[in-house]
């Protein structure tokens, strides 16, 4: 694998999101790559910093704009459907 490769991949492992053959192979290639380790390192802890935030709430304006065009959009689509079924 190079080192491109395993650059790509240190997200999705630290995510658990590899199967477990290349999860395995990423981390023997942070084990033995002084470079890749710190990237892993700088990776995580910009994940866990990211995990502590907090969660921002949407704008209520915005919601109810959303849903108002997408109960448009359902209507349209749904008096389409009689119109031609009729």
């Amino acid at each position: 694998m190079t080192k491109e490769e395993i650059a790509e991949l240190i997200g999705l492992s630290i995510d658990e999101e590899l199967p477990e053959v290349l999860r395995a192979a990423v981390d023997r290639a942070i084990a033995n790559d002084p470079a890749a380790a710190r990237d892993a390192d700088t990776l995580r802890s910009t994940v866990e910093r990211l995990k502590a935030l907090p969660a921002d709430k949407p704008d209520t304006w915005f919601v109810e704009r959303a849903l108002h065009g997408l109960l448009r959009e359902h209507d349209a689509e749904r008096h389409d459907r009689l119109l031609k079924s009729a």
